[in-house]
Formats: C-alpha cells, sequence, structure tokens
C-alpha cells in the first residue's frame, strides 16, 4: 500500500501537467469558404435600343388614321435604392398614313416623324421597372388641302410602362404614350374654319442593351 500511493500520485499529476500543456497548444481550425454571393443588379448605366408598336393619330373633325410606329431610342438611369430616375431621347417613324378627309372638311393631315424628350421616374423590383414617363415631343405634319403646308409642332407627352432585364445587359420594355400637339386649323367644305385637335396614342414594345 505504501508503495502504490507515491506512484498515483505521481501518475495524477503527470495527467495534471498533460492537460495543461494541452490546453495551452494552438487549437487546429478547419478553414470554411465563404459563401458566394451573387452580384446584386443595378438599373444604373446608359442604354439604346429599337422600338416598334401602333399608334393610333386623332385629328378632331377627320377620320382616325391607325398605323405602324418604329424607331430607336437612348437613354441613362441611375438607381437609388428602390427609385430610378432617368432620361430617354427617342426617334420614331409614323407610317405616313393621313387622317382622312369627311364631308365637313377639306383638309387631310399626315404624320411621319416623331421625336421625344423624356424623363423617367419608377421603382425597381430587382430586375422589373415599374416606371412613369413624362417629356416633350415634336412632331412634322403635312397639311393637304386648302392652304397646304408641312409644320413642326411640339406638344407634351405623357406615359408608362415596365421593363425587364433579361441578362446583366439586355432589356425589355413595353410602354404606352399619350402625345398631344396642340391645334391644326381645318377648313370647312361649306366655308369658314374651325380648329382641330391633334393628339396620338402609342403602345410599343422595346429591346435596350445596357451598357
Amino acid at each position: 500500500m505504501t508503495f502504490t500511493r507515491p506512484l498515483t500520485l505521481a501518475a495524477a499529476g503527470i495527467l495534471a501537467a498533460a492537460q495543461a500543456f494541452a490546453a495551452d497548444l494552438p487549437r487546429r481550425t478547419t478553414y470554411v469558404a465563404p459563401a458566394y454571393t451573387p452580384p446584386v443588379f443595378t438599373w444604373t448605366g446608359g442604354y439604346a435600343g429599337l422600338h416598334g408598336g401602333f399608334v393610333q393619330k386623332r385629328a378632331t373633325g377627320l377620320k382616325n388614321q391607325n398605323g405602324f410606329a418604329g424607331g430607336a431610342q437612348l437613354g441613362y438611369n441611375y438607381q437609388m435604392g428602390g427609385f430610378v430616375v432617368g432620361g430617354e431621347l427617342e426617334a420614331s417613324y409614323l407610317g405616313g398614313g393621313k387622317s382622312k378627309r369627311n364631308a365637313a372638311s377639306l383638309v387631310s393631315i399626315e404624320q411621319k416623324w416623331l421625336g421625344a424628350a423624356k424623363l423617367r421616374a419608377g421603382v425597381a423590383l430587382d430586375r422589373t421597372l415599374i416606371f412613369a414617363t413624362a417629356g416633350v415631343a415634336t412632331s412634322k405634319f403635312d397639311v393637304q388641302g386648302v392652304g397646304n403646308k408641312d409644320k413642326w409642332k411640339t406638344g407634351y407627352l405623357l406615359g408608362a410602362g415596365v421593363e425587364h432585364a433579361f441578362t446583366d445587359n439586355l432589356t425589355l420594355k413595353a410602354e404606352y404614350n399619350y402625345l398631344r400637339f396642340g391645334d391644326q386649323k381645318v377648313a370647312l367644305a361649306g366655308g369658314g374654319v374651325r380648329k382641330s385637335e391633334l393628339s396620338d396614342h402609342v403602345v410599343k414594345a422595346g429591346l435596350n442593351y445596357k451598357f
């Protein structure tokens, strides 16, 4: 008994010392690679694209003229959180159809070209942008009948649309625009003159490339 007790005490001391030494040793850690986080899409940047669609040209007192509208656009967007603002320049060809004469008028009006400078503002839902637009538009009207003349008229534009980014560079949009160009004097068949209000309704789709 007297011989084993010192051995037991010595073994306990050695075990305690080993535990203390092991506690002082640096611990080996396992490296964990950070999770991949895809880049967040942003609408900020310039873009250019093409559009095509349908236009209804109206001149009160004349028959409405429906036709194709097509052209190009160039713009820039800036995103602040979920809010997007931007500007756009647009040029369109409106098919050249005439607002035809009726029994009361001696005049027909032809509208071929349209240019617009627009501001856009909207809400970004990740890759989908819902926006409203407003701006200034100018268009050439060829008046045929009594006192034939060609004239550029300036008016205003209001509209709304939705745009979706299918990739980081390609977006597709659908948009509606209402345009108002003021009045045009129209000669009447029975004599006299009256004013005809000129306006357009445009529904279009467009493809943009984002820089």
